[in-house]
């Protein structure tokens, strides 16, 4: 009754759904075992495996790292923001940081070409020397950060260790009970 059921759902034999045969008891109907070929998220991994999880390593993510420790919140995307100029074959980015007391602009250095490429490597430029001004503040506001992270992590061990002790101490009394 449930081979017929599952060869209906499944488009059973001669219906193009034939995974070896309609009898589920014998190992038919499973997927084809995995070969050996990795798919692209684990090539990337792979090839980056600190890609996760790790420090910003350009200047735009440092950046936004950067006015995330000194904002103490989250970053919006007005927060920071790009414009990007072209002017003779050279291309020039200005970064605007908005939720900063003294709001920032700053311009960073040309960039010859106007390809994409250029594009992105004059808002890296510009993040360089947003990032240079703005450095002495991070590095200063950094230890603030990283007590409050630590604080954090204690909290929410403390709150696992007491979800696991009420969770012994039920175990104990189901098994109290039962005796």
């Amino acid at each position: 009754m449930l081979t017929a059921m599952l060869t209906a759902v499944l488009g059973g034999k001669g219906k193009g759904g034939d995974w070896g045969g309609n009898s589920w008891a014998k190992g038919a109907g499973q997927l084809p075992a995995k070969s050996g070929k990795k798919n692209k998220k684990q090539q990337q991994q792979e090839e980056n495996p600190l890609r996760n999880g790790t420090r910003a390593s350009d200047a735009k993510s440092k950046l936004s790292t950067g006015v995330m420790i000194l904002k103490g919140s989250s970053t919006l995307k007005t927060d920071i923001v790009y414009t990007t100029e072209e002017e003779g074959g050279e291309v020039t980015t200005t970064v605007s940081i908005t939720c900063l007391d003294d709001q920032l602009e700053l311009k960073g250095s040309p960039v010859v070409g106007i390809t994409k490429a250029n594009k992105k490597e004059a808002e890296q430029n510009a993040a360089e020397a947003a990032l240079a001004k703005l450095q002495d503040a991070i590095d200063a506001k950094e230890p603030e950060r990283l007590a409050k992270k630590e604080a954090k992590e204690e909290e929410r061990k403390a709150m696992w260790a007491s979800i696991l002790e009420e969770k012994k101490r039920k175990a104990a009394e189901e098994k109290e009970n039962k005796k």
